[in-house]
């Protein structure tokens, strides 16, 4: 399945404005079958020079929690989108953003309940007025071969194939970020 998420969003000072994109983009390729997706979300997030700014999205998902006395309760796990931002302008113009990007997401089903796959990028990075840099990327590939027949005869050689099942699967997955901050004249914020 191919899939693409592009999240954009604004931070500004009332005189100035940065801007940058999250990029997430990921494929996967089943049994000779190749599939699309495309997921786009534009959020804006205003905030001052040197303070923090978060924007998240994303789900809670439900859990059991077990306790002392055989009771049971209700628990919420995020599975989100989060990116958090500490812009700073320098003396010359450019931006200095500490970045804390987390892309959670629900993975498989184990005995204890879902769990969470998680990708985190933290960093320091300067950029100048309407440049672009790319701050990170993580790429995943993962191969699965799986085997089923008739016990003892799948195995057989020369036979096997005639009892037996072969099913091979093969994920990738790219997450990518890149930034791209503008400044905004006072203009940009009259009524």
């Amino acid at each position: 399945m191919l899939g693409l998420s592009v999240l954009k969003c604004c931070c500004c000072q009332c005189v100035r404005c940065w801007r940058w994109l999250l990029a997430v983009h990921g494929y996967r390729r089943r049994l000779g079958t190749v599939g699309g997706k495309r997921v786009v979300a534009s959020p804006r997030l205003v905030t001052a020079n040197q303070s923090k700014a978060i924007i998240e999205q994303g789900t809670e998902l439900p859990y059991q929690l077990s306790g002392p006395n055989g009771s049971t309760s209700i628990a919420f796990r995020k599975a989100n989108l989060r990116l958090e931002v500490t812009p700073h302008i320098t003396p010359d113009g450019s931006i200095t953003m500490y970045l804390d990007v987390h892309k959670d997401s629900v993975g498989q089903n184990t005995p204890a309940g879902f769990a969470i796959d998680t990708k985190h990028v933290s960093t320091q990075v300067r950029v100048e007025d309407g440049g672009t840099v790319m701050i990170g990327g993580i790429y995943e590939t993962s191969d699965n071969l799986n085997r089923a027949g008739l016990p003892g005869l799948h195995d057989t050689p020369w036979l096997g194939w005639l009892f037996g099942n072969r099913a091979s699967r093969r994920s990738k997955q790219e997450l990518l970020i890149f930034l791209s901050p503008k400044m905004l004249e006072q203009s940009a914020f009259a009524p």
